[in-house]
């Protein structure tokens, strides 16, 4: 995307790239901004602001803590504790071999 500033003419960019700068306002002004939903979780509305608040709290694991944030679908997200087992990590490799060969694999 070309730099756009604020005497950049609408004109002058495409669709995508006023898009992307719309996007880019809007993520600056709600950094750090959350809710609590429905269901008492903290909501952030950037993957950032989660993970600075989730280093915030050095003494609690992932899912123990109460909060998620919203991807760009809208889709609630939140970061696991879970840890692949030396049987999984070998699943994990030989289907990454597999794909970057061109071949398919099922886990």
């Amino acid at each position: 995307m070309a730099q756009a500033t604020l005497d950049t003419p609408i004109s002058n960019m495409t669709l995508s790239e006023l898009k992307e700068f719309i996007k880019n306002i809007i993520r600056e002004e709600r950094w750090g901004e959350c809710y609590l939903d429905d269901d008492g979780w903290l909501t952030f509305y950037d993957e950032e602001s989660y993970a600075h608040y989730l280093a915030a709290q050095k003494e609690k694991l992932h899912s123990e803590i109460e909060a998620c944030f919203l991807d760009e679908q809208g889709f609630r997200v939140y970061y696991s504790d879970y840890m692949p087992t030396d049987k999984k990590r070998q699943q994990l490799k030989q289907a990454k071999q597999e794909i970057d060969e061109g071949r398919g694999y099922t886990l």
